[in-house]
């Protein structure tokens, strides 16, 4: 199921109140708009499955692919 599927009848209601799952991914579907130059990413798929962190991986790939990815673990 898709964000918007998830949330499209809580609008109005605090990002807080949300699964951990629905606020990552909102958090990423909020940035990707802005088309940052630098994004820092704490682990942005600890709370997603398989599929939802396949699908987020590939919007970041695909969000502009004029940007360099540089990985770090630490």
């Amino acid at each position: 199921m898709g964000l918007w599927e998830d949330l499209r009848f809580r609008l109005h209601a605090p990002a807080t109140e949300l699964a951990l799952e629905q606020q990552q991914r909102l958090c990423i579907a909020r940035l990707l708009p802005l088309k940052p130059e630098i994004i820092l990413l704490d682990e942005p798929c600890s709370a997603l499955d398989a599929k939802a962190t396949l699908a987020i991986e590939e919007r970041m790939r695909t969000a502009n692919p004029s940007l360099a990815r540089i990985p770090v673990s630490v």
